[in-house]
This record gives structure tokens, sequence and C-alpha cells, in this order.
């Protein structure tokens, strides 16, 4: 098992976010209209401060969220039971928003995908998890590309398990039983 990875790994996930946020990639901040939002205080100064990585995916990081903030002050998206979310992200198979009010993000399926659910209780949680997870990316195609599996999949599994302990809430009210992250870095 490649021990420096692993270290790595252990610095990437403990470290204070401010030293994990940064180019590259590129990094995008919402615009005015987030001001506007009604998302708790905590969430926008997390937006504000930290913004969400533009990432161009590949390898582990195909199914990533890149940043895609919304410059209107409405709600931008509809969940199916009808509330209403800005949105803050996007995939191929979904856009991800914040629940006005509430602050929670949801993955919303785009056309053709099925699948959406909450990824995390807040966006303070979403912007550390994503930043961290753009950066876990870097770490470990190196080691699938190389064919390192053995470590390749404990730091899978170690990202799952810090998501977890991050947001443990997002598991608890997951129809699956698994959280969003768990889902990412499992599938």
């Amino acid at each position: 098992m490649d021990k420096v990875a692993q270290r790595a790994l252990e610095d990437l996930l403990t470290r204070d976010l401010d030293a994990v946020v940064g180019p590259p990639p590129e990094v995008a901040r919402p615009g005015d209209a987030v001001r506007a939002w009604r998302l708790p205080a905590g969430d926008i100064d997390a937006l504000v401060r930290w913004g969400l990585p533009v990432t161009h995916p590949v390898g582990a990081a195909t199914h990533s969220p890149t940043a895609d903030f919304q410059d209107a002050a409405d709600p931008a998206l509809t969940l199916a039971d009808g509330a209403r979310a800005y949105r803050l992200a996007s995939s191929w198979l979904r856009d991800y928003g914040a629940i006005a009010k509430a602050g929670g993000v949801f993955g919303v399926p785009r056309p053709g995908n099925t699948t959406g659910g909450l990824v995390n209780t807040s966006v303070t949680a979403y912007v550390e998890t994503v930043w961290r997870w753009t950066r876990f990316c870097d770490l470990v195609d190196p080691l699938e590309e190389s064919e390192e599996y053995e470590t390749f999949h404990w730091c899978l599994d170690r990202f799952a398990a810090w998501a977890v302990a991050r947001d443990p809430e997002a598991k608890s009210r997951s129809a699956t039983g698994t959280s969003w992250w768990e889902d990412l870095a499992l599938s």
C-alpha cells in the first residue's frame, strides 16, 4: 500500500479549508445576487469566501459537480416535491441547488437522468466537501492509472467515511441508507 498517498489523503482531510481552496482548478464565486438569496448567513459567507471549483471532470471526478452559479435573486431550480433551490453547480447528470430558507444542497436530475436527492444538509458542508473531493480526485487518479488498486480503494473508502463523519445527517436522511458522497466515491 502506498503510504505516501495515505498520508497525503489524511493531510487533505484534516488541513484548514483555506489551504485546500484555490487554483488549479479555477475558483468561481457567486455574483452579487447571492446577497439576496434566502439562505443562512453562514452558507452565503462560505460561498463568497471559498466559492466552488470549476472542474473539467475526468477519471474519478467524472461525475463531479462544477461551479455553475445562477445569476438571479430568485431560485432557478424546482425539486420533485416543489421546493425551490438556488443553482450552485452542475454535472452532466444533474444540477445542484441550495434549498431556499433551509440551505440543504440537493441534486436535481437533468433530462434523461432520474437520480437526485440530498447531497449535504448545508451549503457550508457542501462547499467544504466538494473542494476536498476535487483535490481528492487529483490525488487518486494517478493511483488508478498506475494500477495501485489497493491504495486507490483504501482512499475511496477513507473519503467516503470522512464525508459521512462531516455530515452524518445527510446519510441518516437518505432514502438509500448511504450518503450521496458515499455513492459517488464507492460506485
